[in-house]
Parts: C-alpha cells; sequence; structure tokens
C-alpha cells in the first residue's frame, strides 16, 4: 500500500513500534532467569478486588502440581506480607531461597476457607521462560503478521487501516499480557505494563470502529460516533496511567485500586460492546442481505470467531463477579493458539473479497504457525496423560521440539499441495482446471445462433467460473469496433456499448484491479467503473473475434496463475464457438447472398445485351424491310443497306461471343496469363483507361484450374469496381509466383474511398470485396483491400500453389 514509503505514514511507525514493543518484553523476561519464585504467577484482578493465580500459569509447574493451587485461588499474604501493590515479591522470594530449606508459606482462600500452604522456591529458567513466553509470541506474531500483510495490500481502505491498528493492538496485548515474571518491579517492567494497558484501552475502541466498516460501511458510521468511542478509550487510558502514576508515587493503595478499577470497568465492556458489534453485525449481513458474497464474508469470519470462542470464555469468566473457576486451559490444552483465527478470518476476507487480492505467501505463516503449536499442545498433552501424576511436576511437556517438528512439517505441506506443489501435483488438483473447461464447453456448445451465442456465453462464465458479472464483446466489420453482444451477472453500472477499433491490438487479458500500470485510453472506463476485473482477447490464428470482460468471483479472489490456466482454455474454446457461430450465420445468409449474385449478374447481362446485341438486331428488320422495298427500284441502295446488315450480325455475333466468354472463358483451360491479357485489351477498348500488366508464364502451369477461375474473377471484379467506381486513368495489374504462392496486386490512381464510405456501400447491399475476399479464402489464401481517398485503391493478396 505504501511500498518504501511507510515511515511517512503513522500507520507505519506503529507496526514498528509494536514489534519494538514485542522485543523489549521477551528481552524483559530474559532479565528474569535466574530470579527465584513460588512457581506461580500473581495478578489483581480488579473485579473481585484480589489478587489471584493468574490464569496462564502452566498447570504443570509446582505452585499448582505441588502445592494445590487453583486459578480461583485467592492469595492473601506470603510470608506474613500482605498481598497488595506495594508488596516486594523479588525480596521476598531471595530470602526464602536463601534459607534451608528453600521453602516459603502462603495464606490463600480457596472456597471461602482459609488455607495455610507450603510451597519451594525454585530459580525461574530458560524452560520456564519458554513456557510463558511461547504461546503470547506466537499469538502476537501472528496479529502483527496479519496487520504487516493487510497494510501491504494495494488499498488505503478505512477499513484497511482500522484493520491494521486492531492487530496492532492485539499483538502488544498478547506481547505484554505479562511484561514481566513480578509486576510494579522495576521502570522497564512498569513502561511495558502501561503500554500493554494503553493497547488494551483502544482495543475495545478499535473493535466498535472495525464493525461499522465491515463488511459494508454502517448507516451507524459517524464521525461524532467514532469521537465519542475514542473518548472512551481515553478515559481508560487515563485511568490506567492514573492508577500506574499513584502507584509509581507510592500512593495510598486505596487510590491506586481506584484508579486502576476505573481504566479496567471502561475498557473492559467496550471489549465485549465490540466483540458484541461485530458478532450483531455480521449475523445482520448473513440475514438480511442477498449478496452472495457478503453473506459468504460473514460466515467465513463466524467460523473464525468460532475458534476464539473457549478463550473469550476463560476471560468472560474471569472477570466476571464470583469464585467459580476461570482457565485458559481445556482439558490440558491451551486456548491462546486460537486467538488469532477470528482476525486471520478478517484478514482473509479483506484481502480476497474487499481488495480482491490473493493472500501474500507470509499470510501462511499465520494458520501454519497456529496449526503447529495446537498440534504441539496436544501432543504435550497426550504426554503428560502419559505420565503418572506424581512424576509430572518433575517433568516438563515437550512442547518445543514438538512445536518445531510439527513447524516443519506443516510448512512442507502448505509449500507442496498447492496446486502447483509436487503432492499438489501427485493429488491431481489441476483437474479443477480441465473440469471447469469441460462444464464451460458443455454449457455453450449447444447454441449455435450468434445472436444467443455470446450470452450463453456470459452465462456460463457467470455460473462455471462462479463470476459475479461477465460479458462478451464481438468485433463488427461494419462498424470498425466491437460491440457489446451479451452480458450476464449483477452490473450497477452500463458497460461501454462499443469499444474502439484500439482494442484489436490487445494481444495478452488485462487485469485491472490495484494494478499501478498505464493503461490506453480506451481502458480507462474499466477501470473507473471497477466492475470488470480482466479483459481477455478472443484470437483465433490471427484474427481477434472478440473479447470477454470477467467480474471479480462472488466467492474469492480470482486470477493466479491456475485461474489464467482455466481462463486460457476458455477463452480458446470462446473464440471458437463465436467463429463457429459467425460461419454458420455466413452460411445462413449464403442463399441470399447467392440470390443477389445471381440478380445483378442477370441486369449485368441484361444491360450488356441492351447496349450491344438488341441495339444491332433491332436495326435489323429495318433495314431488311427497307431493302426489300428498294431491290427494285434502287437496287444499289439495297445492297448497302445488306451490306450494314450482316455488318450488324457479325457485330452481335461477336458481342454474344465476348458474352459467353465472360460468363465460362474456355481458354482458362489451357492457362491464365492469355485470358487476363485479353481481359486487359477489352477493357482498355472499351474505357480508354491505360492498363499495365505484368503476367510472368510460370503462373500458367502452377495454378489448378479451380484457382485460375478464382483469380481471373477477382481481376475481372476488381476491374468492374475501377470503371464503377473509381474514376481512374490508370491500372497496374502484376502477377508472380514466390514461395510457394501465386501473389496478385490491383492498383489504380482513381479516387479511393474511405472506410465508412464502403461500410455503406456493404450496408446497401454491395458485396464486390466480400465475394473476392470469399474466393481467394475458400482456396486457403489471403485477400487485402486498402484504399485511402484521393490516393487510389490497391487489391492484393496471395493464392497457395
Amino acid at each position: 500500500m505504501h511500498g518504501n514509503r511507510w515511515f511517512r505514514d503513522w500507520l507505519g511507525w506503529l507496526i514498528v513500534l509494536t514489534l519494538v514493543a514485542g522485543i523489549a518484553t521477551a528481552v524483559n523476561f530474559y532479565r528474569s532467569i535466574g530470579q527465584p519464585f513460588g512457581g506461580y504467577l500473581t495478578f489483581y484482578n480488579p473485579i473481585s478486588n484480589r489478587w489471584e493465580i493468574d490464569i496462564i500459569t502452566p498447570t504443570w509447574w509446582p505452585g499448582i502440581s505441588e502445592a494445590g493451587l487453583a486459578t480461583n485461588t485467592r492469595l492473601l499474604e506470603i510470608d506474613g506480607h500482605v498481598y497488595d501493590y506495594h508488596i516486594d515479591e523479588p525480596a521476598l522470594f531471595w530470602e526464602a531461597y536463601n534459607r534451608q530449606p528453600s521453602v516459603i508459606s502462603l495464606k490463600v482462600e480457596e472456597e471461602g476457607k482459609l488455607l495455610e500452604k507450603q510451597l519451594r522456591v525454585i530459580p525461574f529458567s530458560w524452560v520456564h521462560c519458554l513456557d510463558l513466553m511461547i504461546p503470547h509470541l506466537i499469538g502476537g506474531l501472528m496479529f502483527w503478521l496479519l496487520s504487516l500483510i493487510v497494510y501491504q495490500s494495494p488499498s488505503s481502505e478505512p477499513l484497511n487501516r482500522v484493520f491494521v491498528v486492531m492487530c496492532c493492538l492485539g499483538a502488544i496485548n498478547r506481547w505484554l499480557n505479562r511484561v514481566g515474571l513480578f509486576v510494579h518491579t522495576d521502570t522497564v517492567t512498569n513502561l511495558l505494563d502501561i503500554l500493554g494497558l494503553g493497547a488494551f484501552a483502544f482495543l475495545g475502541c478499535s473493535f466498535i470502529h472495525f464493525a461499522l466498516l465491515f463488511p459494508v460501511h454502517s448507516r451507524f458510521q459517524h464521525k461524532f460516533l467514532l469521537y465519542l468511542v475514542y473518548g472512551i478509550g481515553f478515559m481508560a487510558l487515563i485511568g490506567y496511567s492514573g492508577g500506574r502514576l499513584a502507584l509509581w508515587l507510592n500512593w495510598s493503595i486505596t487510590r491506586t485500586d481506584q484508579f486502576d478499577n476505573l481504566g479496567f470497568k471502561i475498557a473492559w465492556p467496550m471489549s465485549m460492546v465490540g466483540v458484541a458489534a461485530i458478532l450483531i453485525r455480521l449475523l445482520t449481513v448473513f440475514i438480511t442481505n442477498s449478496s452472495r458474497r457478503l453473506r459468504r464474508q460473514a460466515v467465513v469470519m463466524l467460523i473464525g470467531i468460532s475458534f476464539i470462542l473457549p478463550y473469550l470464555i476463560a476471560i468472560w469468566t474471569l472477570f466476571s463477579p464470583g469464585d467459580g473457576s476461570h482457565t485458559i486451559y481445556w482439558c490440558g490444552l491451551d486456548s491462546r493458539y486460537l486467538v488469532a483465527a477470528g482476525p486471520a478470518a478478517a484478514a482473509l476476507v479483506i484481502l480476497r473479497y474487499q481488495t480482491f487480492r490473493r493472500p501474500s505467501p507470509l499470510f501462511l505463516v499465520v494458520p501454519v504457525l497456529a496449526v503447529s503449536a495446537i498440534v504441539a499442545n496436544i501432543g504435550s498433552v497426550i504426554w503428560a496423560w502419559s505420565l503418572p501424576s506424581s512424576s509430572i511436576a518433575w517433568k516438563l511437556p515437550p512442547f518445543v521440539p514438538a512445536l518445531g517438528m510439527t513447524l516443519i512439517v506443516s510448512l512442507i505441506w502448505v509449500t507442496q499441495s498447492s496446486w502447483r506443489g509436487f503432492f499438489g501435483r501427485v493429488l491431481h488438483w489441476r483437474q479443477h482446471n480441465d473440469d471447469a473447461a469441460k462444464r464451460f464447453g458443455q454449457h455453450v456448445m449447444s447454441q449455435a445462433d450468434l445472436l444467443a451465442m455470446p450470452r450463453r456465453i456470459a452465462a456460463a462464465l457467470v455460473s462455471e467460473l462462479q463470476l459475479e458479472r461477465a460479458a462478451v464483446w464481438i468485433w463488427q466489420e461494419e462498424t470498425a469496433a466491437f460491440q457489446l453482444v451479451g452480458q450476464a451477472g449483477e452490473w450497477e453500472q452500463t458497460l461501454p456499448e462499443q469499444l474502439p477499433a484500439a482494442s484489436a491490438s490487445l494481444q495478452q487479458p488485462v487485469q485491472f484491479g490495484g494494478q499501478a500500470v498505464v493503461l490506453p485510453n480506451w481502458l480507462s472506463p474499466f477501470r473507473q467503473q471497477q466492475q470488470i476485473a480482466m479483459l481477455v482477447p478472443l484470437w483465433v490464428a490471427n484474427t481477434m473475434t472478440g473479447l470477454l470482460g470477467l467480474g471479480n468471483r462472488w466467492d474469492e479472489e480470482i486470477f493466479d496463475e491456475r485461474d489464467l490456466d482455466v481462463i486460457e482454455l476458455i477463452a480458446q474454446q470462446s473464440a471458437l464457438f463465436l467463429l463457429t457461430a459467425q460461419q454458420v450465420e455466413q452460411l445462413r445468409q449464403v442463399p441470399s447472398h447467392i440470390a443477389l449474385a445471381q440478380e445483378s449478374e442477370r441486369l449485368k447481362l441484361a444491360r450488356e445485351l441492351h447496349d450491344t446485341v438488341q441495339q444491332l438486331l433491332g436495326r435489323l428488320p429495318f433495314y431488311l424491310e427497307v431493302s426489300r422495298q428498294t431491290m427494285w427500284t434502287t437496287p444499289d441502295k439495297a445492297d448497302q443497306l445488306l451490306d450494314k446488315s450482316m455488318l450488324d450480325v457479325e457485330e452481335a455475333a461477336r458481342a454474344v461471343r465476348q458474352i459467353r466468354n465472360n460468363l465460362a472463358p474456355s481458354q482458362l483451360e489451357h492457362g491464365l496469363t492469355q485470358p487476363i491479357g485479353s481481359l486487359c485489351e477489352q477493357f482498355e477498348r472499351r474505357t480508354g483507361v491505360q492498363i499495365v500488366w505484368q503476367l510472368p508464364p510460370s503462373v500458367d502451369q502452377v495454378l489448378s484450374l479451380e484457382a485460375r477461375h478464382a483469380l481471373y474473377r477477382v481481376v475481372q471484379q476488381a476491374l468492374d469496381n475501377i470503371v464503377a467506381h473509381a474514376m481512374a486513368t490508370a491500372v497496374n495489374i502484376v502477377l508472380n509466383c514466390e514461395n510457394h504462392r501465386v501473389q496478385f496486386c490491383i492498383t489504380d490512381n482513381g479516387q479511393g474511398s474511405s472506410v465508412e464510405q464502403r461500410r455503406q456501400k456493404q450496408a446497401q447491399g454491395a458485396f464486390g470485396l466480400r465475394s473476392m475476399a470469399a474466393r481467394i479464402q475458400s482456396l486457403g489464401g489471403q485477400f487485402e483491400f486498402s484504399s485511402t481517398p484521393g490516393e487510389g485503391s490497391c487489391v492484393q493478396g496471395w493464392i497457395p500453389i
């Protein structure tokens, strides 16, 4: 999102500060190694106003396993000193540790009974440090990674930024949940403690803010409400700060308790309200919203939150009135490893459904860490169950090596079980591609109607690829542009009806999303509308037949490499389907074209007969009748009229032979150069247009009779068009043999024509160019026509030998 400019953004500094706080806490715990303690941890419960055993104390530590302490045990005195904020636990444990035996006495209250307990004093070791730190390190690291991943996403939406703040506060809360072996003992511990309490003060505020934005903006979102929420969080911070200040200044215990309780009694309800607000928003969206995408987001989040319910229940019972037991361990399983499930689900939803991005590979570290820790924790519990209860106190669970081995196995599995990995190939996960393309083909192939085909393709894309929307444009020769002919799905804005000819230059699919690439101007509407996620060109050989516009999937982000494989297959099928439909449509129009051609030839033949034979034969009866009347009176005049009649008959016979040759030139059976030469000579005599032709004799030997007929008709049609439209004074015809082809080029210096003029002619029924192209293409050749107003025209192409 910010690239290398993170240092200019306060959110980037918050992420850095969060990491520094976690490192500082780990270092602070390291300083406690070697310090004597009683095998338990204490904390002050502001709800019950008493000191208790901290619920994060591992159940196998001596304080619980040997002395029989429980998480609901109330601590009253230690070696005759009352438990309160001013107690110096480290000094008391050092004093007991130096005695023989190294034991310390506790006065506690359990279930209303006052009891005296004796505890062994032992040094705090590396193993104890890991027991305490690993759950918090893993939990905080997962929160911090999620904040970093979403921060780096290509979006600056308020939802993303609020989520980053929420995860940073969550990471600080995890890492600074316990800042040292003993609380309120030195300046570093106190500073870390106040930082952790400050994060907790605003954590509920971030929950409420997130609920107002997720999965869509709430109508209750207002600046005044946000000011009020964060103002309440600031009051909680003041309460916590006042309590710590009172403690540092050695004020009365009552004043310290009052400030501490004020901060907690503001921050704790705010957190509960925030969690409730998120749940209410999710349930409301799931029940009332018809969008599959939003409902899917709500489901994913609800599933993620369900995983953290054991931990939420433990915390709720801890800070609820009463003396009931509360623990983060469920049958020995540590529920803290599930805490990141909710934020991980939220990050997944934001990336895939909000910013439409595939999660970063770094995202895999979060579930891998959580699953590895849970598996290692289960292994440790099974290990503990396998030992006699009397020996558990003297052995520590093999959590760290189990976590290491599980983490390695999990990483190998995650990297190799994807569709590109070894396990993915073994498990045939790429079959997904073939199945999607197969279903798409089956959906579309039953339709051959060109008008209905694009709509069927769009509907099949929406159905088989689970897209929100899809559209199809096909190339229209009449408009020289891509025309929108089919769309399916849910559209919020109107799509462009036409895409300019420049779009025909698109060679590869274009993804829009959050890419910071310079796009051609004609693609700007798609980026602005944000309805089309990808534009896919449809090519057959070297011809572009259309474009596919693909929206996002309603259930996930699309267009990773696997999706591109599917889209490539479907694009090929779509191009072939459209080309086939166009060809079928052209075949359906063949009878009408034939009828038009026949009618045109009839009219042409009628004009030629009228201009030649009919005029010659029309005079003949008159000449013969006059000759018969004057034969006896003026024989010389009759003889002249008979001579004229003979000339007209001979001219009519020659015209009939010429018409017959034009209809079926028999001389093509022996070659092509002579018939075309004769055609050029007649053209010059008939029109007066100067014509130059270059016809190599080798052409006669390499072309089949069918090819000669086709090429002859093309030259003939080109000359007819020159007479009818070009107003040219010179024509040049060139034929040559090269690279197993007979190439032809017919140029003139006429007035030329524009694309629009040719389009209008075609709309009026002119099909000369299309018939010429059809003749050449039917033989596997290529036909091209180019013309510019005022610069003449050029008909060129080739026929394979």
